[in-house]
């Protein structure tokens, strides 16, 4: 049996403060695979996989969402969510 090589992942290792810059190096490879593929699958801190957009819109400031299905969070720029930390991105394949 062949050894199967695990899928390259990223993970999200700092979450930083509000005041900080908005994006750390996770959530700026995150925003740069949603702009090139789309959605893409990511992990929460409790360990669910949903679907992640990029939005950017004029009323708010740049982050993360995910609006299908059962799915409904919105998470900052740096990858924390609005609602809990339970729900913070945390980990995607490259």
């Amino acid at each position: 049996m062949k050894n199967k090589k695990a899928p390259s992942k990223i993970i999200n290792t700092t979450i930083l403060d509000y005041n900080a810059h908005p994006f750390n190096e996770f959530t700026t490879a995150l925003k740069a695979k949603c702009q090139k593929s789309g959605e893409t699958l990511v992990r929460m801190r409790n360990g669910t996989y949903v679907p992640v957009s990029f939005r950017l819109d004029e009323d708010d400031e740049p982050g993360f969402e995910c609006f299908k299905g059962d799915c409904s969070f919105i998470w900052g720029a740096d990858g924390k969510s609005i609602t809990s930390h339970n729900f913070d991105l945390i980990e995607f394949e490259k």
